[in-house]
């Protein structure tokens, strides 16, 4: 008798947790409620394939089509229609977080809430639950002169061809 009273009751908690989490309002969860599951956009689910989430981009255009059958001449600014050519759908569609709009990287449009799923939770920094004061007292800051930007490349040192005899300097 214990034995199903528990499990009655785990299943119970088990079954909010899922509405819980079916009401999340983000592109994920709307692709999962349709029935669609993590494999809509995932290979494995829950594990993103590459750095430049091309399987993922790819997904979208399967379904939804390339730009040139989003594109809407209607628009103002049409996010479909960029300058910058195809950019990755992710740029500016997060799956389990709030979308942003990419050209405003550079721009300044007011859209409003017009991207869908504009209302979607926020995703929390890496590094929001870290003891910053802690954290900081573990190693002495590294100096300006030892520090790489993340776009730092060695260069090797030019080297100047000799120039041709009739270019030199006189003696």
């Amino acid at each position: 008798m214990k034995f199903a009273v528990l499990s009655g009751l785990i299943l119970a908690c088990l079954a909010n947790v899922s509405i819980a989490e079916a009401k999340v309002n983000d592109l994920a969860s709307f692709h999962n409620d349709k029935g669609n599951g993590c494999k809509t956009c995932h290979k494995v689910a829950g594990k993103v394939a590459d750095d430049s989430e091309s399987y993922i981009n790819q997904q979208c255009k399967s379904c939804h089509g390339g730009y040139d059958k989003l594109k809407n001449p209607q628009l103002a600014i049409d996010p479909h229609n960029s300058h910058l050519g195809d950019i990755n759908c992710t740029s500016c569609h997060k799956g389990h977080e709030k979308p942003v709009f990419y050209c405003n990287e550079c721009h300044s449009f007011d859209i409003g809430a017009k991207i869908p799923f504009a209302d979607a939770k926020a995703k929390e920094p890496w590094d929001a639950k870290w003891d910053q004061e802690k954290s900081s007292k573990l190693s002495p800051p590294v100096p300006k002169s030892r520090r790489m930007s993340s776009l730092s490349v060695p260069v090797a040192p030019a080297i100047t061809p000799p120039l041709p005899p009739n270019k030199r300097a006189p003696k």
